[in-house]
């Protein structure tokens, strides 16, 4: 069962689960911050100096993304690549936040995506994926290994 409160400054959500709380989360509505989000940005600016792209991802001012942030796949090894080679304007790519706008600056953006579970961390174009750090036993995180071998995970 969720129980949803809301007033004009936060979102508050528990979750229960056979009567006892199983989480708890407290949204800020003023406060939104974008630091883990994924978004689908399009490149308008190639900076060759730079070697980095701006993104607009929906933010107010366009993200930074450099070169040694592109997925492994699209840049290959990013330290004889040039970005101009790699990305071109109007590109949609996908990226994640890495660092909220501050100041004059736009957030800090990668194209190394991955989605954190409670359990698992999954990060696209890779082959291994990995254990959430908040498993700290051994023969837990040694079942959790069993569990994701079982698994089908598609390639794309």
């Amino acid at each position: 069962m969720m129980i949803n409160a809301t007033d004009p400054e936060e979102i508050r959500v528990a979750t229960l689960i056979d009567g006892v709380l199983f989480d708890y989360d407290v949204e800020f509505l003023h406060n939104e911050k974008i630091k883990g989000n994924l978004y689908k940005a399009k490149v308008v600016r190639v900076d060759t100096s730079l070697q980095a792209a701006f993104v607009h991802f929906g933010g107010q001012k366009n993200g930074f993304l450099p070169l040694g942030e592109l997925p492994r796949d699209m840049s290959g090894d990013s330290r004889r690549g040039r970005i101009q080679d790699v990305l071109q304007r109007d590109q949609e790519i996908l990226v994640q936040a890495v660092r909220e706008e501050l100041g004059s600056k736009g957030a800090m953006m990668t194209g190394q995506v991955s989605l954190a579970g409670r359990y698992l961390v999954i990060t696209p174009g890779n082959p291994v994926n990995g254990i959430s750090r908040k498993i700290e036993g051994t023969d837990e995180r040694r079942h959790f290994k069993q569990l994701i071998d079982t698994l089908d995970i598609p390639e794309d």
